[in-house]
């Protein structure tokens, strides 16, 4: 393929953040989490007569970014009791999707606050 022979792997997130930030020209793919000062997040379009977007967790709640994918939680728990439903529980509980919100992910049972500016 055309990028195959400089193209890069990278072990964690940390590290393709790292190594993007180090290196003219690269592009990496991580979760909105991720961002930071360092790297810059780059608005796409889902294809040529849509328009451009940035990854906010306004947009990707939306549905409007294109580049978006849905976290699942799985567990091993066939009943309604123990540790996998009291960590379920705690995770969509107001404490646990302001969790979620603060690193950067977008919560599911609480609203996220949307605001325009003209």
């Amino acid at each position: 393929t055309l990028f195959a022979a400089t193209a890069q792997r990278c072990s964690s997130s940390a590290q393709l953040v790292e190594m993007v930030a180090t290196r003219p020209h690269a592009i990496g793919v991580v979760g909105l989490a991720w961002k930071n000062e360092k790297v810059k997040a780059l608005e796409v379009a889902a294809d040529s007569s849509s328009t451009f977007g940035a990854p906010y967790q306004a947009s990707i709640y939306q549905g409007d970014y294109p580049l978006r994918r849905t976290l699942y939680i799985f567990s091993t728990d066939t009943g309604y009791a123990g540790l996998a439903t009291g960590f379920v529980t705690f995770l969509t509980s107001a404490h646990g999707q302001k969790i979620v919100r603060d690193f950067g992910l977008v919560p599911v049972t609480m609203p996220v606050k949307i605001i325009r500016v003209q």
